[in-house]
This record gives structure tokens, C-alpha cells and sequence, in this order.
């Protein structure tokens, strides 16, 4: 049986201008700055100036997920969940 290693997911903090990131069992910190933000139908977007996710998808703390290839989108609300809003 193969064994699966599970990691904490990293933390995630959102300012003004920049994002921070923290992996849990690593001491250095991530920054991006912020490209732009969108909040449309309960979803949050967030676009960074750098690819600051692991591999083509990852989930951080809160709920946001980040994907892309060139830059990083963070998503967070319908999209992210799989939930629908409550009407």
C-alpha cells in the first residue's frame, strides 16, 4: 500500500497591495504583489504577479484555492467550494 503523506495547508494573508504566503515547516515567507481583485456571484479573485502556488492547483488556509500558469489567480467562494450560493 503506498503511503500518503498529508501537509497542512499554507497560510495565506491578504493586505492592501501584497499577499503574504507561509508553508507550514518552512521558515521563509512568500510575497506577491497584487495585480488586481474581483468580487462577482460570491466569489473573490485575487491575480498576483507570480506563480506562488505548488504544482497546477493548490488550496490555502481560508478556503482559497490558487491556480495558473504565468501568474497566480486565487479563488475563494462558489467557484472554489463547489457550493451555490443560498438564495
Amino acid at each position: 500500500m503506498a503511503e500518503q503523506t498529508l501537509r497542512l495547508p499554507a497560510t495565506v494573508a491578504i493586505g492592501d497591495t501584497h499577499v503574504t504566503l507561509k508553508r507550514w515547516g518552512q521558515s521563509a515567507v512568500i510575497v506577491a504583489a497584487i495585480l488586481g481583485r474581483e468580487e462577482t456571484d460570491g466569489q473573490s479573485v485575487i491575480w498576483l504577479d507570480r506563480v506562488i502556488h505548488i504544482g497546477c492547483r493548490e488550496t490555502f488556509s481560508d478556503d482559497w484555492e490558487a491556480e495558473g500558469a504565468v501568474v497566480t489567480r486565487l479563488v475563494r467562494g462558489v467557484a472554489a467550494t463547489g457550493v451555490a450560493p443560498a438564495s
